[in-house]
């Protein structure tokens, strides 16, 4: 249906699913000392889920976003939540700076970019910005999601997090994400995901090592 932009069969299986955002039980658990790094967290949508289903029960959250004023209505949605680091930052396969596409606002098209842009951002690799333990890793980087993995490579092959990675930002993310996650780390399994009738499909993968 995505490749086709044929949306009836998409229709009708997403009237099935009854799963959306990072909630998955069927696929990982979830833990009460969970430490989650949100890549794209907007404004913390995704955190706000996750902190519901582990009731409030973790041990930190790290969040991402490349807008200034995304962040601080994040920090708005999430007052009275503790152990979170707000980084208004990109993140990708080494340190340096991009520009950014898009509004400084919330806004979902948000992207970095090489060419022009509004503003300059600092761009991160993972690995080199995350000092311990990650036990969940989403990334939803409207395109560089692929650079966001190769620049964790050690945090996963070390820590082996549950990996949540949306793959409808280009067609061969499709192929390619569950690829390069296995050259990091051969013990993870994949999971494809619908999340709406949109057709958004998120990739899961969990390593067998963990797997319940």
């Amino acid at each position: 249906s995505w490749l086709t932009f044929s949306m009836q069969e998409a229709l009708e299986l997403s009237t099935y699913s009854t799963q959306i955002g990072v909630a998955n039980p069927d696929i990982f658990p979830f833990y009460e000392d969970e430490v989650f790094v949100d890549c794209g967290s907007y404004i913390g949508d995704t955190v706000a889920e996750f902190v519901n289903i582990v009731n409030r029960s973790y041990k930190h959250i790290h969040t991402y976003d490349i807008s200034a004023s995304t962040v601080e209505q994040m920090k708005n949605n999430l007052r009275g939540l503790d152990r979170i680091t707000y980084n208004v930052k990109g993140v990708s396969s080494k340190q340096g700076e991009l520009n950014l596409s898009g509004v400084d606002a919330p806004f979902h098209g948000n992207r970095l970019v090489e060419g022009k842009g509004i503003c300059k951002v600092p761009v991160v690799a993972l690995d080199e910005d995350i000092h311990g333990e990650v036990t969940f890793l989403k990334i939803d980087v409207e395109g560089l999601d692929k650079e966001a993995l190769r620049g964790a490579r050690a945090l996963i092959a070390r820590h082996h997090p549950k990996i949540h990675v949306d793959t409808y930002h280009k067609l061969v993310d499709f192929f390619e994400v569950p690829l390069l996650i296995h050259s990091i780390d051969p013990t993870y399994r994949f999971y494809l995901r619908l999340h709406n009738a949109l057709s958004k499909q998120t990739m899961f993968a969990i390593s067998s090592i963990y797997a319940l």
